[in-house]
Order: C-alpha cells, then sequence, then structure tokens
C-alpha cells in the first residue's frame, strides 16, 4: 500500500486506484483499513469516478462513524457529485458535534436545524 500512498501523493491517482484496490482485497484492518479506504476514495473522486467514490467512503463511514477525515472526504465527494447541501450538512454536523468553542454553546440548536434544514 505504500506505493499507492506515494502514487496518490505524487498526483497519479490512476495508477493509485488499483494498489489500493488491491490492498484492500488482501485484507487490511484498522489505520491500514482507515488510509486505503480514504486513500482510494480520494483519488476515486480525483479521476471523476464519484459514484464508486462515495460508495467507497461510506463504507469507511460506516466502518469509522464520526471520523472527521472520512466525513470531509466523503463531502468532497458529494460536493462533486452536485450534492452540495448534502456535502454541507455533513460538515455541520461535523462541527456541531465536534467542537467544543464556548461561543457555539449558545448557537448550537439553532444551527442544528439549520444545517439539517438543508435539502440534498
Amino acid at each position: 500500500m505504500t506505493e499507492a500512498i506515494s502514487l496518490d501523493a505524487a498526483g497519479c491517482e490512476k495508477k493509485a486506484i488499483p494498489l489500493y484496490r488491491l490492498a484492500l482485497a488482501r485484507g487490511l484492518a484498522n489505520e491500514d483499513l482507515h488510509t486505503a479506504l480514504i486513500g482510494l476514495g480520494s483519488s476515486l473522486r480525483t479521476v471523476g469516478k464519484t459514484s464508486a467514490a462515495i460508495t467507497t467512503l461510506r463504507k469507511a463511514r460506516r466502518l469509522f462513524p464520526g471520523d472527521l477525515v472520512v466525513i470531509m472526504f466523503l463531502a468532497l465527494a458529494h460536493y462533486n457529485a452536485g450534492q452540495r447541501d448534502l456535502g454541507i450538512r455533513q460538515l455541520g454536523d461535523a462541527l456541531l458535534k465536534e467542537s467544543t468553542q464556548p461561543r457555539l454553546k449558545s448557537y448550537r440548536r439553532v444551527l442544528a436545524r439549520k444545517y439539517h434544514g438543508l435539502r440534498g
């Protein structure tokens, strides 16, 4: 998988995709699984295979619920798929759940209602 990551980082996503898939097919766990799913999903999005990217990143979200990296990459994929409201809603939800900024406390409910009101 190291080669896939290197190719991905070098902007050679098309070459990285089959290597990520091979690593996943061989079986991965924990951080390696997380890295491979993120890398594959991101690479698929970059090369225009948005539907496959969303499928991959949704799998990552099921396996790593609440993971901000997964949420952020999935939001990008939804954005590229024309599902901008869904992407923004996911980012808003993540921020509302993760942020401990004191100012947010008095706005949390209204912001949650506004983000959940987005359609997409």
